[in-house]
């Protein structure tokens, strides 16, 4: 019961003491459940005295004394045992009973209320500040109604501070739509015969459908709810709002405020506001409102309050359109937590029925859509509930005080991903030479359901859809248009389960981890590509400027901590950054091959980052020309020392395959198969040595772009190096063989005859590649 209570009654992440709820309760409790009133006690007494003659039950009432009169062994106590037993029965039904009845009628008289913030929440819930503010506030609404003065004409929020509600405030009709299905749902939100309050202000008809066709997606708990769910979405909460304002007094609006419980704004990932004029197809442009954080006197606690300042003040007569676009992560919570390998995953969404609001309002509509196909578990059913399919409406509520709340839980099956990166780093470095290197460093988890139990990799493979329902398998990025020179790796090497396609407009990669993400795992990789320099850097009032996306490329991810390092040139000077939205923002200095003063760099770090972060920003620089010509001889002279690095380890690699040819012509000679056998232990290891020493050469001319025209010939030399490596591995590995089985000469010959064909061939072109890069 305790954790149905803290379930509908409190929303994920709150800090509340369920035990000082408990015994606060208690004492509230305790007169209601076992005192007795004085009217009833003097009525009793008063009984007592006058109503005895011929009264069998007073009468044995009033004989009770003679138990202690007579003592124990007096003959109204036969039997010692029986006695004993009774008064200890008699005790411990009293003291079990007094121990859970009293807990028992706090959780369920608390249970019965209908809303958490309104009229009907008991006190003991509340901390005595709390208590005591709220009570101030009531006391203070009511002596304001009283009175009925409309207040000072001066220029007021809309609304204005619950001191002035609910009479003198305006009523709000509005409705909600959540929508899992796709991010194109809308939330309509109309009022007929809008009313009005002492101050002229009046909300009038909110279309849905103008939303829809700007392509705004309204991210939250905020006049409409949507729970919106498509592939590799995560845990975010989707809706869509659309309000137009009207003014009819002679008094002007100059901002509207928007309030959020604390527990939800913790979670606030983003926030804007917009406005256009007209309605439906007739709408013109948009324009972004200043939205920040203010803190109005006399609110309520726990709540969080943004403000959003219209273009101007809105006169009388006057109205406009505002659309709230807002994101929430981490607002789906798992239930259960942990879950074994061949259950689904379920989640349970929890808000209100009810718009939470400074304003009255007068009429509303909540509707919650779930994904095609989802099974729906569990939902909190209110008066006018309805389910169609796997639509859940709410409603239509009408004449809600301010600050009204209705808690409802949504129960659903629901097995998309659940990506959220704890950390990533973006690199993002400049050059010259025409390219713009990014590399991406991603720490990932599963935060949906945790797994149970052992993981089967037999039963995943053969029933995945039902035995690994919960994991998710690949994820999608979608990379700028002329993206080259992609790569995908972790700390292993490079992972071969990627597929990459695109053209002149979009370059998409679909990656794969190395193993299913069930709840809870974490992978770590690294995302590399390549970007043409004229795309995104230009030059205005005599400065250069990077201008490129901030956010991840994968879709629908959440970051927990997103850094973001931009690597200018060598020499860079006056550097500065532009976001258009708060930021971290700090410098460093990288150093790289023989660089002398080292690469400026700017980094920005934001937390809690979600898709419509995925804006452009600038990063501003000055650079010399004559730094740029040493900067080109500085690079070219990297590329050339890494070149010669791994020319002389391809070189080395061909010596030691020699030395393994001349073991197996001394086999033939001697016939000392230990010999042979401990020569090609050795060799392994000398190659793995090499293999790992190219890997950082490679990955360096990787990212410098003087290196773009004779990177593909290196790579091709590295590729046959390691084919003609195997070749020869398997024919020593058929020759020891042979020797071992005691075959003859020319039966070891017929049997390694193609594998020598192809070493041969090999070894020539592997030959031909180094003087072919000698040249370039």
């Amino acid at each position: 019961m305790r954790q149905g209570f803290v379930s509908v009654h409190l929303a994920p992440g709150s800090k509340f003491d369920f035990q000082k709820y408990i015994t606060s309760s208690l004492e509230d409790d305790f007169k209601v459940v076992v005192g007795i009133s004085p009217l009833l006690c003097g009525s009793a007494v008063l009984y007592l005295l006058l109503n005895v003659h011929g009264l069998q039950a007073m009468f044995w009432l009033s004989i009770m004394p003679l138990i202690y009169e007579f003592g124990l062994n007096s003959c109204f106590h036969n039997s010692v045992t029986l006695m004993v037993v009774r008064v200890a029965t008699g005790v411990g039904v009293q003291f079990f009973c007094s121990y859970i009845t009293l807990p028992l009628y706090a959780l369920v008289t608390q249970g019965l209320t209908n809303c958490f913030m309104g009229s009907n929440m008991k006190r003991s819930i509340f901390d005595e500040q709390t208590a005591k503010a709220l009570k101030n506030w009531r006391k203070n609404a009511l002596k304001k109604k009283n009175e009925g003065k409309p207040g000072p004409a001066a220029t007021r929020k809309l609304g204005g501070s619950p001191v002035e509600s609910p009479d003198n405030s305006p009523k709000l009709t509005h409705s909600h739509e959540t929508d899992q299905a796709n991010a194109s749902s809308t939330v309509d939100i109309r009022s007929e015969n809008p009313p009005r309050n002492d101050n002229g202000l009046e909300l009038g008809t909110f279309d849905l459908e103008s939303c829809t066709e700007m392509g705004i997606r309204f991210d939250l708990f905020f006049l409409s709810i949507a729970v919106l769910c498509a592939p590799c979405l995560s845990d975010l909460v989707l809706s869509k709002v659309d309000r137009r304002v009207e003014n009819i007094g002679s008094d002007p609006v100059s901002e509207v405020l928007l309030p959020f419980p604390d527990h939800q704004a913790k979670n606030l990932a983003y926030l804007a506001a917009t406005t256009n004029e007209g309605k439906g197809k007739t709408k013109g442009f948009t324009t972004s409102l200043p939205v920040e954080v203010v803190h109005p006197k006399g609110m309520p606690p726990a709540l969080t309050w943004y403000s959003v300042t219209l273009p101007k003040g809105l006169g009388q007569g006057e109205s406009l359109t505002l659309d709230v676009l807002a994101v929430f992560t981490h607002a789906l919570r798992p239930f259960p937590e942990k879950i074994p390998q061949d259950q689904p995953q379920r989640v349970a969404f929890q808000d209100s029925a009810y718009y939470l609001s400074p304003y009255i309002v007068k009429v509303q509509l909540l509707s919650v859509k779930l994904p095609p196909g989802t099974k729906l578990e569990s939902h909190t059913k209110l008066e006018k509930t309805e389910v169609s399919g796997s639509e859940i409406k709410y409603g239509p509520y009408e004449n809600h005080l301010s600050f009204s709340f209705s808690p409802i839980v949504v129960h659903f099956e629901n097995n998309q991903p659940f990506a959220v990166a704890q950390e990533l780093v973006r690199e993002i470095e400049i050059s010259h030479w025409g390219n713009v290197q990014v590399t991406e460093h991603y720490n990932l988890i599963h935060g949906g359901s945790q797994l149970m139990g052992e993981f089967s990799r037999l039963e995943y493979q053969a029933r995945p859809q039902i035995r690994g329902a919960s994991a998710f398998r690949h994820l999608v990025a979608k990379l700028p248009p002329r993206a080259h020179s992609v790569y995908y790796r972790d700390e292993i090497g490079n992972i071969s389960t990627s597929h990459l396609w695109g053209d002149s407009r979009k370059t998409q990669l679909e990656i794969e981890p190395r193993y299913p993400m069930f709840g809870g795992w974490k992978t770590a990789f690294t995302i590399g590509y390549g970007l043409p320099l004229k795309d995104f850097l230009f030059q205005s009032e005599g400065k250069r400027f990077l201008n490129i996306s901030f956010g991840s490329p994968i879709k629908d991810l959440v970051i927990d901590c997103l850094i973001v390092k931009v690597v200018l040139p060598e020499g860079s000077k006056d550097v500065s950054g532009s976001v258009p939205f708060p930021v971290k923002q700090w410098h460093e200095t990288k150093f790289s091959h023989l660089d002398m003063v080292g690469r400026p760099v700017v980094v920005l770090e934001k937390m809690n980052v979600v898709q419509e972060h995925n804006q452009q920003f600038q990063v501003y620089y000055k650079f010399n020309n004559i730094a740029f010509i040493a900067e080109g001889a500085i690079d070219w002279d990297e590329v050339q020392t890494a070149i010669q690095q791994v020319q002389r380890i391809i070189n080395r690699c061909l010596t030691i395959h020699d030395k393994l040819e001349a073991t197996l012509r001394d086999l033939s000679r001697t016939g000392d198969m230990q010999a042979c056998k401990a020569a090609r232990k050795a060799a392994d290891g000398l190659l793995k040595e090499l293999s790992k020493e190219l890997k950082p050469l490679l990955a360096f001319l990787h990212s410098c772009p003087q290196a773009a025209q004779i990177l593909p010939k290196v790579e091709e030399l590295v590729a046959k190096e390691r084919e003609l490596q195997e070749k020869l591995m398997v024919k020593h590995s058929t020759v020891v063989d042979s020797y071992e089985k005691k075959s003859g000469g020319r039966e070891i010959e017929n049997r390694i005859a193609s594998i020598q064909q192809k070493l041969t061939a090999l070894r020539q072109e592997v030959e031909d590649l180094l003087e072919v890069i000698d040249e370039i």
